[in-house]
């Protein structure tokens, strides 16, 4: 079974450290990294914005194109930033989720719990 979704936080790391421990939580879950792409994995973790960033270079894509190509990423980043403007389309994800057409992109909830105490 397949669960998609996007988390918020705030960091005062530089996004190469981010992006170090995104990829260091992933090969602990068990990923192994090649350079196929498109094939299974055990985690996926991608880093779709880093405040008002805008850069697109050999090491990182961001924001993320996937913000608007798929309804899995728009649409929980829409309920959880409504307010937050998208760095390049100066729309906020709210209003993206209602004016990009993502309709044959069947989307559904599930309700699970982490398990996880904050402290």
């Amino acid at each position: 079974m397949l669960f998609r979704s996007v988390v918020a936080f705030d960091s005062g790391e530089p996004i190469e450290t981010i992006d170090e421990q995104l990829h260091a939580i992933e090969q602990q879950c068990g990923r192994k990294r090649s350079d196929q792409r498109f094939m299974a994995r055990t985690l996926d973790l991608d880093l779709l914005l880093y405040g008002d960033l805008i850069r697109h270079d050999n090491d990182f894509d961001i924001p993320r194109e996937e913000i608007t190509r798929y309804a899995f990423v728009l649409l929980p980043l829409s309920e959880i930033a409504p307010t937050l403007m998208h760095p390049e389309l100066n729309k906020d994800y709210k209003t993206l989720w209602g004016t990009v057409e993502l309709d044959e992109q069947e989307l559904w909830p599930v309700d699970f719990a982490l398990g996880l105490s904050v402290k």
